[in-house]
């Protein structure tokens, strides 16, 4: 029996990660670097990771159920035609399959591209960090703080991540993502556990309230993440330890940010969310 097959019918998992990557931009290659990572730990009987990865090499999509020692060409569940990563169906398409396939007692979703959150300089427009090595997108502007999201080319107004280029630069707005995710919740019949933000600019109050329904702890940066993201490894690794949960087993609703931005930082940052949510590693 494969190691898929042995997952799958090993019943509910204590935890399904969901890494939703939208890689149809100038972060493909960085995409199957983490795939990689990922494979150095793979799913585990008590944890699920699935990947659903869009490319700009080849415009398909693919999903994958990652195994250790697996990886990008071991690993692929499906492949079909291009996608819109700024699509809200296509994110509810995915989380809708990964809950159905792989449930579990808890979920982790994690959002990873380029992030549109706003950076404050002097005068009205605002820029971001221009680091060559980081995840942050285009220049906004503040003056839609509150208002919808608009979405254009150039100058941008939005809070926004998952940037597709082939699909007119198309992303996910902040309200957008709010209706997905409360979606996604009457699909596996409770809040989000950890919704990670694995772009720069992402974990901001404004984005945080308009999630505040749907998920329990955010995760993320304030400001610029380095190109390589998350510690992939470290964090399947964790989870894949023995939880022991805060009576009554839930997590306590908490807004962590990454003030640092940097590698070091983001480093242990999961070990922190469950450590001051009530969950220790056993």
């Amino acid at each position: 029996m494969s190691d898929k097959a042995k997952i799958q019918r090993s019943g509910k998992a204590k935890w399904t990660v969901m890494v939703y990557m939208a890689g149809d931009n100038n972060l493909d290659g960085a995409a199957l670097r983490d795939i990689e990572e990922m494979a150095g730990i793979g799913s585990t009987k008590d944890v699920n990771c699935q990947v659903q990865l869009d490319r700009l090499e080849d415009r398909k999509t693919r999903r994958f159920l990652i195994t250790k020692g697996g990886g990008y060409e071991r690993d692929c569940l499906e492949i079909f035609g291009k996608t819109n990563t700024g699509d809200p169906k296509v994110l509810e398409d995915f989380l809708t399959w990964s809950a159905e396939r792989y449930p579990a007692e808890r979920y982790f979703l994690i959002l990873w591209n380029h992030g549109s959150g706003w950076w404050e300089e002097a005068g009205s427009r605002a820029a971001a960090p221009k680091s060559p090595d980081a995840r942050s997108f285009r220049k906004r502007s503040r003056a839609s703080l509150f208002h919808h999201s608009t979405k254009v080319t150039g100058h941008s107004i939005h809070r926004s991540i998952c940037y597709d280029d082939h699909s007119g630069g198309d992303a996910l707005d902040k309200r957008e993502l709010k209706d997905v995710l409360a979606r996604a919740c009457t699909v596996i019949g409770k809040k989000i556990d950890i919704p990670g933000m694995d772009a720069c600019l992402m974990t901001m109050v404004e984005v945080a309230w308009q999630l505040r329904d749907s998920v329990e702890i955010l995760v993320g940066s304030e400001i610029e993440e380095p190109n390589d993201g998350r510690p992939y490894a470290e964090i399947i690794a964790f989870l894949t330890a023995k939880l022991v949960l805060p009576e009554g087993g839930h997590l306590q609703g908490t807004v962590q940010a990454d003030a640092g931005g940097c590698a070091g930082n983001l480093r242990g940052r999961l070990r922190l969310f469950l450590e001051v949510s009530g969950q220790r590693p056993g």
